[in-house]
């Protein structure tokens, strides 16, 4: 009797209940959420399977658009829905950009949605823009068929080498608005007008991250940060692998260094109410346009010193910036809630009066090589 109930339930159980046919689903790639007036927009792009599959050498775009509107966004959805022939995959989703005027009024809406589709795969990249969805998910990039696929690409190459764009997907936002005493950044992307002279490979608009993150208080947009108050985020996050940073090494003229490693971390005097911030970054110097002698000792000195200064100028810029937006997106509450919760218990309903006082004590230690150099005369400066 055992066995025959072992047979049925591995017999019975076991089928394909949910399978579906991958030529009955649009696979989605992008989407793009708006708010106008009181109703959502919701613009998809859909790989076509036809393109996609024929010929190779074909190098016309291969996504369809769809886009709907609605009063929530799960009856957006399901219009956009209706307007597909095919029932709209979203479970290998690249891409959400959200528009910042829906940001405005919190994400809480949006994430809410996304949640309670098991469908959706989490770990999509997250953007925002400013720009007009509808002409931001028409705008096919040079050398590729599907957008997603480049969009995805330049944050995860920008967030290593560039140093001020932070690659978040939709986990990590959402765990920063529901983590105690961290607030959420997102990248943002806008449209850039180009003069072309081959329109075919080189078209006029094309798609660009910008450097300035965004910052929020909870789940609401308030801002954007500068690109050295950026740099200065992603540093004391160990976010960057190898960016290029450049530094003034006299009144008009500039070097370069090339990061191998960077190392931060920081602490919380709750006594002095000031945080204390160390960086060690080691990298190779990539060019100099200044008359300093690296052959010799004070000309390495002298270039570390203005390397340093570079970095702590951008982290301070950090600090002033958090406290100017008043936006938590460096974490010091979320510090001192892991580290001291008896006193973050005491004093979270005053974190925006602590940072606003907060002092900092910033200690940067940079060293660096170089493979070869013209450039050993006397210094003039």
């Amino acid at each position: 009797m055992k066995l025959l109930i072992l047979f049925l339930l591995i017999f019975l159980t076991s089928g394909c209940a949910d399978y579906r046919e991958l030529s009955d689903m649009a696979m989605v790639s992008n989407i793009a959420i708006t708010k106008e007036d009181d109703n959502y927009r919701i613009i998809v792009q859909v790989l076509d399977s036809k393109s996609s599959s024929g010929d190779k050498q074909n190098a016309s775009p291969s996504v369809i658009l769809y886009e709907n509107s609605g009063k929530t966004l799960h009856e957006t959805f399901r219009n956009v829905t209706l307007e597909s022939p095919k029932k709209l995959y979203v479970g290998h989703v690249d891409t959400v950009i959200v528009s910042k005027d829906l940001l405005k009024d919190g994400a809480s809406e949006f994430i809410d949605f996304i949640l309670r589709d098991p469908e959706f795969e989490k770990s999509f990249n997250l953007l925002t823009t400013d720009d007009d969805i509808d002409e931001v998910m028409n705008i096919i990039p040079p050398l590729v068929s599907i957008p997603s696929e480049d969009v995805s690409s330049s944050i995860e190459i920008s967030s290593k080498i560039q140093g001020m764009v932070d690659n978040v997907n939709f986990d990590e936002f959402v765990s920063n608005i529901l983590v105690e005493g961290i607030d959420p950044v997102l990248p943002s992307i806008y449209i850039k007008e180009m003069k072309s002279y081959n329109e075919e490979v080189n078209p006029e608009k094309r798609l660009v991250l910008d450097k300035r993150l965004n910052v929020f208080k909870d789940d609401k947009y308030i801002s954007y940060i500068s690109e050295d108050a950026s740099l200065g985020f992603n540093l004391l996050n160990n976010n960057i692998t190898s960016p290029i940073i450049s530094f003034k090494c006299d009144k008009d003229k500039y070097g370069s260094i090339e990061v191998v490693d960077s190392k931060a971390s920081f602490s919380y005097d709750k006594d002095k109410n000031k945080i204390n911030i160390k960086i060690d970054l080691q990298g190779v110097l990539s060019e100099l346009n200044c008359n300093i002698d690296i052959s010799k000792d004070e000309g390495v000195k002298k270039i570390e010193d203005k390397l340093e200064e570079k970095i702590k100028n951008s982290i301070k810029k950090t600090i002033e910036e958090e406290k100017m937006t008043k936006s938590d997106f460096l974490g010091i509450g979320k510090y001192l809630y892991q580290n001291d919760y008896n006193y973050y218990e005491k004093v979270k309903d005053d974190m925006d009066e602590i940072i606003q006082n907060i002092s900092s004590d910033i200690k940067v230690k940079v060293t660096y090589s170089h493979k070869a150099s013209i450039k050993k005369g006397d210094e003039k400066h």
